[in-house]
């Protein structure tokens, strides 16, 4: 088995999806996306089919799809849409 791994990365402005593998430790990056700003901070809904992430330099707050369908795309991003914050996310918390 293997468990996901979701990194902000603010220098790239991009969010980097990771696999570790369990049995073995090893890590692989799965997917690289693009948010066009800052993301930060992240947070995975209890479901855990959307990833929501603070976009700091644009005020805003992106939902990304999480692929539940098991094989090579497992847990890959696909964007659903953003909205603006106005004053910026510094938190995101997700309530069932």
């Amino acid at each position: 088995t293997q468990t996901l791994v979701y990194v902000s990365c603010a220098q790239s402005r991009e969010i980097q999806v990771f696999s570790l593998a369990d049995d073995s430790g090893e890590v692989s990056l799965r997917q690289r996306v693009a948010t066009g700003s800052a993301p930060s901070p992240l947070r995975v809904c209890p479901q855990q089919r959307v990833l929501y992430a603070g976009l700091r330099s644009d005020d805003a707050i992106a939902a990304f799809a999480i692929d539940p369908v098991s094989g090579p795309g497992c847990g890959n991003l696909a964007l659903l849409g953003s909205v603006a914050t106005p004053g910026g996310s510094s938190t995101i918390t997700v309530e069932p």
